[in-house]
């Protein structure tokens, strides 16, 4: 079984994210139509960012974006890659779910020493059995 879905109904508000200071990218203007469910899910991922594959974990899934604990800030607008395998419990179906994500940063801050948040929106996605 393969679904793929491509994410239409999210928008954000222009590339308003200013530079990017101590905290991370500053933001001027942003507006995010959450239309999905959010499920805080931890789990180990890897990202495939302009850099290559870099250790991530999640902090929260919804079909329209992903929430990253990560190492280090990435600039908005930075293009990224992840394959996640969703568990059951949260999907509600049989059983877990590999996904692969195509989506973009749309806001990455320092949330304390050694540890930054990335929030990114998931552009398209594919289920894969």
């Amino acid at each position: 079984m393969r679904i793929v879905r491509s994410n239409t109904f999210f928008r954000w508000g222009g590339p308003k994210m200013i530079g990017s200071g101590e905290n991370g990218v500053e933001i001027g203007s942003l507006m995010e139509l959450r239309a999905s469910v959010r499920f805080p899910v931890r789990m180990r991922v890897q990202i495939q960012t302009a850099s290559g594959k870099e250790d991530a974990e999640t902090i929260n899934v919804s079909a329209s974006g992903v929430l990253f604990a990560f190492s280090r800030v990435l600039d908005a607008g930075s293009t990224i890659e992840v394959d996640m395998i969703m568990p059951s419990t949260t999907l509600g179906t049989p059983q877990d779910v590999r996904v692969h994500c195509q989506g973009r940063v749309i806001r990455s801050y320092k949330k304390g020493p050694a540890q930054v948040e990335v929030a990114t929106v998931i552009d398209h996605y594919e289920m894969l059995s």
